[in-house]
C-alpha cells in the first residue's frame, strides 16, 4: 500500500525578504536616532539660553532696585558703588561674572557669561548713563541701559 503523505507549506519569509526588512528597519532606526539627537541638542541650547535670560533678568531686577533707592552712584574701572541711606552696595564686574557686596557680604549675582561689558557716560554734571551688554553666544545678547541722576564717573 502506498502511503499518502500530505505536504503542507508553512508560510514564512525567505532569507532575501528577511535581509531587506532588516536593512529597512536599521535605516528607520538610524533616522529616528538622528532626529532625537537634533531635537535634544536644540532642547539643551534652549535650556541654556533660558537660564541665561533668567539670570540676567534677576540681575537687572536687583540692580534696578539698588539704583532706584540710591543717593549716589560712583563708577570706577570695574566697580559700581551705590550709596544708600544705611548701606553701601558694590558691584564688582569681572569679564565673566558680577559680584554684589552689601555691607561686606558678597553674593555672585551673575556668573558663567561669555562676556560682560559695562559702558558709562556723563550726560551732565550730576547725571549719567550706565549700560550693560551681556553675551552668552554670538546669537544670544542682552543689552540694558539705565539713566540715573547722581551718577559720578571716576574712570
Amino acid at each position: 500500500m502506498k502511503e499518502i503523505v500530505k505536504i503542507t507549506k508553512v508560510k514564512s519569509f525567505t532569507l532575501m525578504e528577511m535581509i531587506v526588512v532588516m536593512a529597512i528597519t536599521s535605516i528607520v532606526i538610524i533616522i529616528a536616532l538622528m532626529i532625537y539627537s537634533i531635537i535634544n541638542k536644540h532642547f539643551i541650547d534652549y535650556q541654556r539660553q533660558s537660564l541665561f535670560v533668567n539670570n540676567v533678568s534677576q540681575f537687572i531686577n536687583t540692580f534696578e532696585n539698588d539704583l532706584n533707592t540710591t543717593f549716589d552712584v560712583e563708577i570706577k574701572n570695574n566697580e559700581i558703588l551705590i550709596k544708600k541711606a544705611s548701606l553701601q552696595c558694590i558691584y564688582l564686574i569681572d569679564e565673566h561674572s558680577i559680584t554684589r557686596s552689601v555691607n561686606d557680604k558678597r553674593d555672585t549675582v551673575l556668573a558663567s557669561i561669555s562676556q560682560i561689558e559695562v559702558f558709562s557716560k556723563d550726560i551732565d554734571k550730576r547725571s549719567g548713563m550706565i549700560s550693560f551688554r551681556f553675551l552668552l553666544t554670538q546669537d544670544t545678547l542682552i543689552y540694558k541701559s539705565y539713566y540715573s541722576r547722581n551718577v559720578n564717573l571716576n574712570k
